[in-house]
């Protein structure tokens, strides 16, 4: 194993350090068909069951959020390449002041 495998080889020990820190424990029920589900990409993957859990709510709250629409508002906000753009007034600016909000302190 070269210098530079091994420097890699720390590096993806201190990026999974890192993400094990940043988790937190959470109890969340599921569906007993999703459990299965759950289960099943655990055995397949060679993965905790928390694992899948942990990884399918990430990527899943990421693709909620890109999803949430934008509502068009009445007030400019800025002016890009001579166009008006408008402030959001659905949910996303609540959404993300309360995660702000939640996130003070941490």
């Amino acid at each position: 194993m070269s210098h530079n495998a091994f420097a890699e080889l720390i590096e993806e020990w201190e990026a999974r350090q890192l993400l094990q820190r940043q988790k937190v424990p959470m109890q969340v029920s599921v569906f007993d068909t999703d459990q299965v589900k759950i289960q099943a990409l655990a055995a397949v993957y060679g993965l905790s069951e928390q694992e899948i859990v942990a990884s399918v709510l990430h990527h899943g709250l990421f693709e909620l959020e890109t999803r949430m629409p934008y509502q068009k508002g009445t007030r400019v906000i800025r002016v890009e390449e001579g166009e008006e753009i408008f402030e959001d007034i659905g949910m996303m600016p609540r959404y993300i002041a309360k995660i702000h909000e939640l996130t003070r302190g941490h």
